[in-house]
């Protein structure tokens, strides 16, 4: 994974352009490999707020009550405003992590086994958490839950990394197919109206379609 994961990030320091008849907007397509020096400018000096706690961290996000919870390890954390961590739940491999009402965290969880590592599974969850470590399993049967978007209904959307399947959550919790096709998706968002949702790709693009029929 780790080996995965750097050559990702160093695809992402490359402008490519192409134009590919099955993409409605295609923003850093894959195709001719432009080289551009990143160029940082920050308008802030950035702080660090916890330093030697954690081996990796993943998903971030801030509940309803502005309350900072963070993935690292096998573990999901919440981390004061003075940089304090404490863990909350021990989970087996959680990656993602949003915000839903006015407590609930959700919990994008790969299970013990991983495509990369396993090859197809769908053993992967995703965990309902309260600030104080109760957890409730959302939905099951998804390969390697990865990013999760909350709806204006309350109902999710899941990318499945390493396939093309983001699928839908009702707010009842039942699962479906959303949408396939789009290889390793991983960070989703709606436009504004809910008319249209962004997919980035962990190892390839940045790809649009319509959540529409």
């Amino acid at each position: 994974i780790r080996r995965q994961r750097q050559m990702c990030i160093r695809d992402r320091n490359r402008l490519h352009r192409s134009a590919l008849p099955c993409l409605l907007v295609s923003i850093m397509a894959c195709g001719t490999e432009t080289e551009v020096e990143p160029e940082v400018m920050l308008p802030v000096t950035p702080i660090e707020l916890v330093s030697g706690e954690f081996g990796t961290a993943e998903g971030i996000v801030f509940n309803g009550e502005g309350r900072l919870f963070v993935v690292a390890d096998t573990d999901v954390w919440e981390v004061a405003t003075d940089g304090t961590p404490t863990m909350v739940a021990d989970l087996v491999t959680p990656v993602g992590l949003a915000a839903r009402g006015a407590t609930e965290i959700l919990v994008g969880d790969f299970g013990p086994l991983t495509f990369n590592a396993d090859g197809e599974n769908s053993d992967g969850e995703v965990v309902s958490l309260t600030p104080a470590g109760e957890t409730s399993v959302v939905a099951t049967g998804i390969g390697d839950p990865n990013f999760i978007h909350v709806r204006a209904d309350g109902s999710l959307l899941v990318s499945d990394d390493f396939t093309d399947i983001i699928y839908a959550i009702s707010p009842s919790g039942e699962l479906t197919t959303f949408l396939q096709g789009i290889q390793s998706p991983n960070g989703l968002v709606e436009s504004l109206d809910g008319s249209e949702l962004y997919v980035a790709q962990t190892f390839s693009c940045l790809l649009y379609t319509s959540p529409s029929p």
